[in-house]
């Protein structure tokens, strides 16, 4: 996470991404997600990909995303903690059905 402000998010990564096998997988999953009209779509107000900064900026319904979790979930190094934090994430947000 490179930054992160309610509402706003931006995560920086490696380009060697795009070539792994999940990012193709991934991308479907988000199409596919966004698409139904399910928590997703009701959650992510914009998404801006930017390889050249070598970002993404999420732009996410403050309401509906409590700041404190997602902030957690982008810097923790716990294994189980990350877990259940997306766990609570995909319930709140309506993913977990």
């Amino acid at each position: 996470m490179a930054h992160h402000v309610p509402g706003r998010i931006r995560i920086k990564f490696d380009p060697a991404i795009i070539a792994a096998p999940q990012a193709e997988v991934f991308s479907k999953w988000w199409q596919e997600k966004k698409s139904q009209g399910n928590g997703l779509s009701k959650v992510v107000v914009t998404h801006r990909f930017n390889m050249a900064s070598r970002s993404l900026v999420l732009e996410y319904d403050r309401k509906r995303v409590d700041f404190k979790l997602l902030d957690e979930l982008f810097n923790s190094n716990d294994l189980n903690r990350v877990t259940s934090l997306i766990n609570q994430l995909a319930e709140d947000i309506g993913l977990d059905n």
